[in-house]
Formats: C-alpha cells, structure tokens, sequence
C-alpha cells in the first residue's frame, strides 16, 4: 500500500536526471512510458559565470551520447504511480499519515491515518526532506551545510538562447538552474546562500517576458543525512533520508535507487537470504557510502564556483 498524502501528483524541484535513470526505467518498466511522455532530452549542461559558457557533455559509448531527462516532476509521479496501480499497489491520494504504530518490543508495525490503522510488517518513509519517521521517532539528523531553500517555478515559453540543454548559471551568492521542458514550458530552480527562506525569490532574470505559470514554491535542501536509515520494521529511502540541492543532478536518482534498494532489502528478508541486521547494515553502508561520494562532488562544484566560504563551514556540520 502507498499512502500519499497529496491528492494530485505535485510540482517539486529537480527535473534534470542524469542519464543513469534510463537504465533504472527499464528496471521499472515504465521505460516505453517515459519516451512516449515526450519529456526533453539532453546531451550535457552549460555552466555560465564570469569565466564564460562552458559546455560539459555527459559521455557517450558504443550506442551513442548519453542523454538525460528533462521531466516535469507531476508527470513522472503519475506515470510511476500508475505502474505501481499496475503492479497490485494500493495507492491511497489524499491520505496522510498521522502516527507511527510500534509493538511492545519497539518494531514499528504500521501506520494510523485520520480513518483507520495499517498495519504492515514493513514501512517506508518516502516523505521527503520534511522526514515524517524522523519526527516520529525522534531520529536524528547529521547536517553537512547551512541552512538552504531553493526557491523553483515554472513560465511558459522557453529562453531565447535556448539549445535544449540545461543551465547552471553561476551568481555571487548563489546559481540558478534553468531547463527547458519537452511541453514549451520552461523550469527554473534558484539558490540565493543566507538568504531569509521566508521570503521568496522572483523569477529569474533571463526569463523576463515569460508568463510565470503557477506559484513560486520553495523547498528546504539543507545538505543532510539522517543517523538511523534502517531499524525493525521500517527503511527510510530518497530525501527522508539524505538530502543534497539540485545542483547534484542526482536527487531523483537517488530515490529511485534508494526505493529499488529498500524494496530488495524487505524481499530478501521475507525469503530468508539474509537476516534483518545485515540487511540493515547493508542498506545504511550503500547509502552512505552514495551521499558522501555525491557530497565530494557537490562540495568540489561549490569550491569551483567560490561559493564555499567561512561562512558555509560556521553553519555546517
């Protein structure tokens, strides 16, 4: 069963995926589902500072250039909850849970709703970076930045310098991600460092003249990595989990990675290969061992585009 808490599939941030989640489609199945979306597809990304416009293609192999998605997030949820629909998940819209259910031995064994109670011999907390299990069992939380919001919209239209790839445009206190849709519409992500979350930020420059299409919503993307990401009865996957900003290009990656893991994990206990604290110890040492590898590079980006300063390292840690 899936119990998600919005009625309708929402907007989010991050629509560049690497092209390592073609692959992870095909495990899916939903591969023929996502080309016949017609998301954009690119070959690399443009990073624009002061030193210029520099272009950083992906790669290629004997099939030709790797190429990521461009996706709008509401799509792709409907089209993997629909699979899910397919495969005999229950998904309940609509329905947020409200409290955790533990047994007497301190195994969590379910969730209770405004309505009725689940019980389940597994959970999964895919709630994002507001980290619902967290809060219910007073996990704690290894933080790697400052406090971050990143602040991302949407116009209709698409930049005139525009080419089908993405760009990262470097700012004296921040960047803006700017990627155009496969449905002329054109999505944009902004990071200002120190700035008040509560006050949003306005639409990028470079899309003057577009008309803004929907709200202007933010998002907390503080660097971070819950402590306990597996324990009796329960496996935290995707931003619940580990957060790091957009600029990583691979936050979807990784909850799609972090799902596939957490769902073999349970299935390998259920069948008796392994025991619950293996599978525990595997689970947290895989994405462990993912966060800081993805965290080394984010932090390196940060460093190139001089954004790492005394300042960052006061609020971290």
């Amino acid at each position: 069963m899936l119990l998600e808490r919005s009625a309708v599939p929402c907007d989010r941030p991050g629509e560049t995926l690497h092209p390592g989640a073609e692959a992870l489609f095909e495990q899916l199945g939903v591969a023929k589902a996502i080309s016949e979306a017609g998301f954009q597809r690119h070959r690399g990304c443009h990073r624009v500072s002061a030193d210029g416009d520099v272009y950083q293609a992906y790669g290629q192999d004997a099939d030709g250039p790797w190429r990521g998605f461009q996706v709008q997030r509401s799509t792709l949820d409907r089209l993997l909850a629909r699979k899910a629909r397919n495969c005999g998940v229950q998904v309940r819209s609509g329905i947020g849970a409200q409290r955790v259910l533990i047994n007497s031995a301190g195994r969590v064994t379910g969730v209770e709703t405004a309505h009725r109670r689940h019980h389940a011999r597994w959970l999964v907390d895919a709630t994002g970076s507001a980290g619902w299990l967290k809060r219910q069992l007073g996990l704690t939380i290894t933080r790697c930045s400052p406090q971050l919001t990143a602040w991302y919209g949407y116009v209709d239209g698409r930049p005139a310098y525009c080419d089908g790839d993405p760009r990262l445009i470097v700012e004296p206190n921040g960047w803006t991600w700017i990627a155009p849709l496969g449905n002329s519409i054109s999505a944009w992500v902004r990071l200002v460092i120190n700035q008040d979350r509560r006050r949003p930020a306005t639409a990028p420059e470079l899309l003057a003249g577009h008309p803004i299409r929907g709200a202007i919503r933010g998002a907390d993307v503080t660097w971070k990595i819950l402590d306990s990401l597996a324990g009796p009865g329960f496996f935290v996957a995707g931003d619940a989990a580990s957060v790091l900003d957009p600029a990583s290009s691979h936050g979807v990656l990784r909850a799609l990675m972090t799902g596939i893991l957490a769902g073999d994990s349970i299935a390998k206990v259920e069948q008796s290969i392994v025991t619950e604290t293996s599978s525990f110890l595997g689970y947290e040492a895989w994405l462990r061992n993912t966060f800081e590898s993805d965290l080394e590079a984010l932090l390196s980006l940060y460093i190139e585009m001089d954004l790492y300063t005394d300042a960052w390292k006061r609020g971290s840690g």
